[in-house]
């Protein structure tokens, strides 16, 4: 009998390992450089600059993407995201302190004639010292807050960014840290939709020095997503849920030719819902735990791990490791999950501000007995352009 079904499924499948493949034959034309890892978002928090003091630049931040989800579990269909970001802005440091910036943000898929995301982005950044920083407006989000894939996925930078609110980073010899409130639906008297907020923290205490041979640190995250408001008109109820997750991590430089760095670290997460009515009838708090070792060199890293997981969900995290998804629904529920997952990244910097990046990230099902996996592509240029100012 002929199946449609399964010749479009094999065909996505090869499509993703022809993807693989090609990704491969890139990394071994490309000559390795020094240059460090990036993350594959569009801007990263600015580091005020005394000499920049006066001066107005054009910032042009640009993110080519390709991504593609091979998913067939039970949580979580598979998809591919192919398009394009664009965010021109007018940037000007006030002062030694204070920074603006302003532009627009579009979002363009590939295969559709209309632009699926125009709007507005402005942020004011204050830098109390070169430790605090206070930003307002457009966050420095999504990859920036360095959440582990649980709470944040991946590709979530690409359908959603940016991020509005208001956010704190601190940098020292001991904490790394960012700390935001993200405002994702604001409402008014009246509305018909709930008030949508999420507060987070992102946090790594390092517990010895950077020219230790072994580095010992320890992050901690939180996620709080809040539904609600006292003065909307939906008939939903209130939601409080989230999540809380700490754990140890040990590095270890080993002075490679190729690889330079080795990681071990193991993560503990917490599920809670504090709300009236659970947002999912069949649990209200689980937990997991998530060992992991990866090696790093100048150009590519290579992570595996292990994650087990006992009633847990995450909003903003990748689906594959929660105990329910909006494929589920609220009835449904894995409450045990067993997953072996292995990623892979390399980054090579082509030439001032251009940066190419491949990313795949397997996830192998022990409790289902399959295999999923996704792949992406992306081409990333981030400049600032000088237009006016005193010349040093």
């Amino acid at each position: 009998m002929f199946n449609l079904q399964g010749i479009l499924d094999c065909a996505m499948q090869r499509a993703g390992y022809f993807l693989l493949g090609w990704a491969f034959f890139l990394m071994q034309i490309m000559p390795a450089n020094g240059q460090e890892s990036i993350l594959p978002v569009l801007n990263h928090a600015d580091s005020l600059q005394a000499e920049n003091a006066k001066i107005l630049f054009l910032r042009l931040s640009n993110n080519n993407f390709l991504f593609d989800a091979e998913y067939f579990s039970p949580l979580e269909d598979g998809y591919t995201w192919i398009g394009l970001q664009f965010q021109p802005e007018i940037s000007y440091q006030v002062s030694q302190h204070f920074l603006i910036h302003g532009g627009v943000y579009l979002l363009k898929y590939s295969g559709r004639e209309e632009v699926s995301d125009v709007r507005p982005v402005f942020s004011v950044t204050y830098q109390f010292n070169p430790a605090v920083s206070l930003i307002m407006g457009n966050l420095y989000g999504s990859l920036n807050h360095h959440l582990p894939e649980p709470l944040y996925k991946y590709d979530r930078s690409i359908f959603d960014y940016p991020e509005e609110g208001v956010q704190t980073l601190v940098h020292t010899s001991w904490l790394e840290g960012d700390y935001w409130l993200q405002w994702r639906n604001f409402i008014l008297p009246g509305d018909p939709h709930q008030e949508e907020l999420v507060f987070g923290t992102s946090s790594l205490f390092k517990i010895s020095s950077e020219d230790m041979d072994w580095r010992f640190s320890i992050p901690v995250y939180t996620l709080i997503n809040h539904r609600g408001g006292q003065i909307d008109a939906s008939p939903r109820p209130v939601h409080t849920f989230g999540n809380l997750a700490a754990g140890v991590k040990v590095d270890k430089d080993l002075s490679g030719n190729f690889f330079r760095d080795l990681v071990l670290s193991m993560v503990a997460y917490n599920y809670f819902d504090q709300s009236g009515t659970a947002l999912f009838p069949l649990f209200s708090s689980g937990f997991a735990l998530q060992p992991e070792a990866s090696v790093s060199g100048k150009t590519l890293s290579l992570r595996g791990g292990y994650w087990y997981g006992h009633d847990f969900y995450s909003l903003l995290g990748e689906p594959l490791f929660a105990t329910a998804s909006g494929k589920t629904g609220v009835n449904a529920a894995y409450h045990n999950r067993h997953l072996l997952t292995l990623k892979l990244q390399f980054q090579k910097n082509l030439e001032k501000g251009l940066n190419f990046f491949f990313y795949g990230n397997g996830f192998y099902d022990l409790g289902l007995g399959r295999f999923d996996y996704n792949v992406g592509l992306q081409l990333l240029f981030n400049m600032d352009v000088r237009l006016a100012g005193p010349k040093r």
